[in-house]
């Protein structure tokens, strides 16, 4: 099995219509809700299992894709803990505000690797 999907089998002009960008359809594309999938409503343990996988993708993206720079987002709002990353690219914006102090109603953690 392949580790990538080829580009010409990828509808880029649907995907920047929906997501404005690459890395806004990758963000979207690479994300789980950590809540989905434990059942411990303690938000302590569903955050330090937020940070576990963070960690592990940090690790695993580093090995599989040397040569490529990637932001990993972590996020907890309203007892909800998302993790997701992307590709960090020249021509685009990231995906999240650099000033993190605009999102005042979530905590986050962002690991640029």
């Amino acid at each position: 099995m392949e580790d990538t999907i080829k580009e010409e089998n990828v509808d880029f002009q649907r995907i920047l219509s929906m997501f404005g960008d690459r890395t806004g359809y990758e963000a979207s594309c690479n994300e789980i809700i950590i809540n989905y999938y434990i059942d411990d409503l303690d938000d302590n343990i569903i955050i330090q299992t937020g940070k576990i996988i963070m960690d592990s993708w940090k690790e695993k993206l580093k090995e599989k894709y040397p040569k490529y720079q990637f932001s990993i987002i972590l996020s907890f709002n309203k007892g909800y803990c998302t993790i997701r990353f992307h590709k960090i690219r020249e021509d685009e914006d990231r995906w999240l505000e650099s000033d993190l102090d605009k999102y005042e109603n979530e905590a986050i953690i962002v690991e640029e690797i």
